[in-house]
């Protein structure tokens, strides 16, 4: 439960800090994104790759399945 909550800390501050970065990402690796030059500029890849960040993998597969 400390993890979650850490991750979902991190994770709000990501969208307080950079939210147009954080949506995108959160976007695009859930497929909802369209695949586009304009917007990968926005993508962060280092978001998503780190293993701590439980919420976001969370979220992507969250809208995965039922988006």
């Amino acid at each position: 439960m400390a993890k979650m909550m850490t991750s979902l800390a991190r994770a709000m501050g990501l969208m307080v800090a950079q939210p147009a970065a954080t949506v995108t990402t959160v976007l695009y690796y859930s497929d909802l994104l369209p695949r586009s030059v304009d917007f990968d500029r926005f993508v962060q890849h280092e978001l998503f790759v780190e293993s701590e960040n439980f919420f976001l993998h969370f979220l992507v597969y969250f809208l995965k399945c039922f988006w």
